[in-house]
């Protein structure tokens, strides 16, 4: 008989935790070379105060808080490697470090007693190590001669550091897209692949956005933002000053120079969310195939950045602890390439602003949210991108992706809005904004118009079967204050391979059905990527889900007995010839134990003490896993 296997993915993420960032993440790489094998270098200068007088700067003047120190240097300097001398010097100087450590690199096979030996030197209190990259550029299927880039050795590596201490950073600099994926595919056969197998705590991908045609910035920074909010985690976006990949092999390079160029990359990562920036290969310098150079920057933009990163990490609360939902794009034109931008259905091109719950509730006119003083007209190279901190309360980023204009705006909202940056509220229903060229700005909607948003998901298309085929317009994230989910008379029906992610403080299933194989997600939207305390608030279930079959499309039974039960609940797993979990949780999502299995055993749990209700058993095995639902009398 044939069933469907109901929630794959019930509440894998609600039961995930990950380590907090305390800041806003101002990073540099820093790769290491031998003390004076090139001169005019601080940090390869021979005199010790001079050296120790470039890490302070990172730290003082530029505003940096973290460096990944990008090789290891094992040759003795003092009684210790020039590396180890190094990461002191950075301490010192207030840094925090993260090491691309050769031991837990995956350019050599994983040695797991050097690995353990490396992680407990670099815990020691004369350094202060926050974690480990642990390769650059993973793929999927990498040529014979660079298989160390192999995704799939990552885990190794990521689940050692997690063992030893889970509050390290661990993670691997992505690759920005695949050519042979789509944006979707990419998501889940890349990011999402990466994700479950790693268990990685931040996301890191870089990309040359400013001119160069290979991959589309927006799209990338969307990706990523998805996966991050979809699974919890923090992601970096890594920037260089080079206006093309093609650029940094030239002689000399050709180099970003200018406050519109930096505040493009920058404020496009932060308004999809992400929670630091990082500079490579360095910052204020770069080092190339030719050597070291110092970049050609426009009179004061040193400064400038300085300042803007010392803005960033003032701002760290609220950068940290919202949650990206959706942006739109007002131009149909690139304002930095030829020819249309890729953003596919989250640009204004494809009309999907009209219909975003955050806009209705933020603009009180949808075809002029935001226009220009001079002429009325919607600036073409406007974007706007809703967000929610764990509170429940809405933001929005302006951002002027045009590197030549400067924009004096108003803004047509319901309520007052408070400008972050600036920090003023601005009343009425019009309100002035300037951006410069590149900038954006963040404001948080002082007093939402709608106190409840309730969003019925009942669009779709009907089947003979009475279900209703969730359409392909719910494909990605969607959010609300309130879900519901099906009636008496129709189910929401997810078919097989589909992947969708919804986003609610409440969630009422009424009638839900999801084919073996799919992934559905639910999110609290309060579940922010930095929680204090490593807390996961789960979403809050009004009601349990009505008509739940149990799913089985596979000759393999696990029975379960008896049910409904008092004390003591039996899982027959005689039949599964594999090594895994059960594992028993209530509604709302929370572990209340768990049980490693052999094949073809059983398995007792002493639920006595479980209070009266309904109960979720999960059992994991291989690449499988089943739901099944129990009540305790």
């Amino acid at each position: 008989m044939k069933k469907y296997l109901i929630f794959v993915l019930f509440f894998l993420f609600a039961l995930n935790t990950y380590s907090q960032l305390n800041e806003f993440i101002i990073q540099t790489y820093f790769v290491n070379n031998e003390p004076g094998s090139i001169p005019n270098v601080p940090w390869l200068n021979t005199n010790e105060n001079i050296r120790q007088q470039f890490f302070y700067d990172l730290k003082n003047i530029y505003n940096f808080n973290t460096i990944l120190f990008e090789r290891t240097l094992e040759y003795t300097y003092l009684s210790e490697t020039i590396s180890q001398h190094f990461y002191k010097m950075a301490k010192n100087a207030g840094l925090q470090t993260i090491l691309s450590h050769p031991n837990l690199w995956t350019v050599i096979p994983l040695n797991k007693q050097n690995a353990e030996e490396t992680l407990l030197e670099y815990s020691h209190s004369d350094y202060n190590v926050i974690g480990y990259n642990i390769i650059d550029e993973p793929e999927v299927n990498p040529p014979p001669n660079q298989l160390d880039r192999n995704i799939d050795l990552i885990p190794q590596y990521s689940h050692l550091i997690k063992n030893y201490d889970s509050s390290l950073i661990r993670y691997s600099n992505l690759l920005a897209s695949l050519s042979y994926l789509t944006d979707y595919g990419f998501r889940e056969s890349y990011i999402q692949r990466y994700i479950n197998n790693s268990d990685p705590n931040l996301l890191s991908f870089d990309i040359y956005p400013i001119y160069d045609n290979r991959d589309d910035f927006f799209m990338c920074l969307y990706n990523y933002a998805l996966k991050s909010v979809e699974n919890s985690i923090p992601f970096i976006y890594v920037l260089t000053p080079f206006r093309k990949r093609a650029d940094l092999e030239k002689s000399p390079p050709v180099s970003a120079k200018t406050k519109a160029e930096f505040n493009y990359v920058i404020y496009a990562a932060l308004s999809y969310g992400a929670k630091g920036i990082a500079y490579w290969p360095g910052f204020p310098w770069v080092r190339n195939l030719n050597g070291i150079y110092q970049l050609d920057f426009e009179n004061g933009l040193l400064d400038y950045m300085s300042n803007l990163h010392q803005k960033l990490i003032d701002n760290s609360d609220v950068l940290l602890s919202l949650n990206f939902i959706s942006a739109y794009h007002w131009s149909e034109k690139s304002t930095i390439r030829d020819g249309y931008e890729n953003i596919h259905a989250i640009s204004y091109y494809y009309g999907n602003f009209a219909n975003d719950e955050y806009a209705k509730q933020v603009f009180s006119d949808l075809n002029k949210p935001v226009y220009k003083i001079s002429d009325n007209s919607v600036p073409q190279n406007i974007v706007i991108s809703f967000m929610r901190d764990k509170g429940g309360d809405i933001y929005f980023w302006l951002f002027n992706k045009s590197l030549t204009e400067n924009l004096s705006l108003r803004i047509n909202t319901y309520n007052s809005i408070f400008n972050y940056f600036d920090n003023i509220t601005l009343t009425g229903n019009t309100k002035n904004v300037s951006l410069a060229a590149g900038e954006a700005k963040l404001f948080r909607v002082v007093q939402n118009p709608i106190p409840i948003m309730t969003k019925f998901f009942s669009e779709g298309v009907y089947n003979p079967d009475g279900a209703l085929y969730v359409s392909e317009f719910f494909k990605g994230l969607k959010s609300a204050t309130n879900m519901i989910f099906g009636n008496n008379s129709w189910s929401n029906y997810f078919d097989k391979g589909v992947t969708y992610t919804f986003t609610a403080e409440n969630i009422l299933i009424n009638n839900l059905t999801a084919k073996r194989g799919s992934t559905i997600r639910f999110k609290a939207y309060k579940n922010s990527n930095t929680m204090p305390n490593n807390a996961q608030y789960p979403p809050r279930f009004n009601a349990p889900a009505q008509n739940i079959e149990e799913v089985d499309e596979e000759n393999i039974q696990i029975s379960i007995f008896p049910n409904p039960t008092s004390d003591i609940l039996n899982v027959d797993l005689s039949e599964i010839e594999d090594i895994g979990t059960i594992e028993i949780l209530n509604l709302q999502g929370i572990l209340l134990d768990r049980k490693q299995f052999t094949s073809n055993s059983t398995i007792t749990f002493d639920v006595s003490g479980f209070p009266s209700g309904l109960y979720f058993v999960i059992a994991k095995y291989g690449e499988h896993q089943k739901v099944f639902k129990v009540a305790k009398k």
